[in-house]
């Protein structure tokens, strides 16, 4: 499920060739996502990256993910104030595997998957 809410969010992706010929691209459903690299593939790359942060970042933060295409992201239980919360990755005959995010050394958030 992360992987096709992320595919599904950059396909919503615009993109701008600017006057020195390099690229912007931004997702409007996603603020504060976006990306300014000299080619096309190198800006999409760069976007998915920032996209990625953006997710796992307002995850963190308890902030509310748009849903898109009928993908939600908010509907699964997440404990951010024990510092640790899941998101689906992936369904296959009715078992749902996660990805969980637990904080660990110096704040950073190490990732695990669980069914």
């Amino acid at each position: 499920m992360l992987t096709e809410y992320i595919v599904r969010v950059m396909s919503k992706a615009i993109y701008e060739r600017l006057e020195d010929s390099t690229y912007w691209g931004e997702i409007p459903l996603c603020p504060g996502t976006n990306a300014c690299k000299p080619t096309l593939l190198e800006c999409q790359e760069e976007l998915r990256s920032v996209l990625e942060d953006w997710i796992l970042l307002s995850l963190q933060d308890g902030d509310e993910l748009p849903v898109i295409d009928s993908i939600d992201l908010n509907r699964e239980g997440r404990n951010t104030s024990q510092g640790f919360f899941s998101i689906p990755l992936y369904v296959c005959q009715g078992v749902t595997l996660y990805y969980l995010l637990a904080k660990g050394e110096f704040g950073r958030y190490l990732a695990c998957l669980r069914r």
